[in-house]
């Protein structure tokens, strides 16, 4: 039904929201079953929604927030597939629109939190390959 809408308003920054939502929905369930694949398709699609809103509004901190949660997801993902190079990516792509957000707004507790997410996210990444020194740096950052 939701991409029906898309279809027919393709414009409707209301509609595309609410089937990255849908999207991101079905890769929560498939995550959860353990099909990580299938997870990683369905975020995928809702991040390529999330970059299309984002790029039509780029001042839109929604927007942003919403890519970069999508982000850490697929960096999760990625983790949990035993990809490092691609959850790296992810998490660091996170981490830009983290800080440019907590950049812009400093008092903002969501954005500094985001970017601790983030952080953590990287120390994990450090800590699986063995880089005590580097997941240290992370995790104190996170801190």
């Amino acid at each position: 039904m939701r991409e029906s809408l898309v279809d027919t308003d393709p414009s409707n920054i209301e509609f595309q929201y609410n089937l990255a939502v849908s999207w991101e929905q079905l890769g929560e369930l498939a995550q959860t079953a353990g099909d990580t694949a299938a997870a990683c398709a369905w975020f995928e699609r809702g991040l390529k929604i999330d970059e299309q809103m984002q790029a039509a509004d780029p001042s839109n901190v929604e927007l942003q927030l919403n890519l970069s949660v999508s982000c850490d997801r697929l960096g999760d993902l990625a983790q949990e597939a035993d990809d490092m190079a691609a959850a790296r990516a992810w998490f660091e792509r996170g981490l830009k629109i983290d800080e440019q957000l907590a950049a812009a707004d400093p008092s903002n507790i969501v954005f500094q939190h985001n970017v601790s997410v983030s952080c953590n996210g990287l120390g994990r990444l450090a800590q699986a390959a063995g880089d005590t020194a580097t997941a240290c740096a992370w995790f104190e950052r996170a801190g």
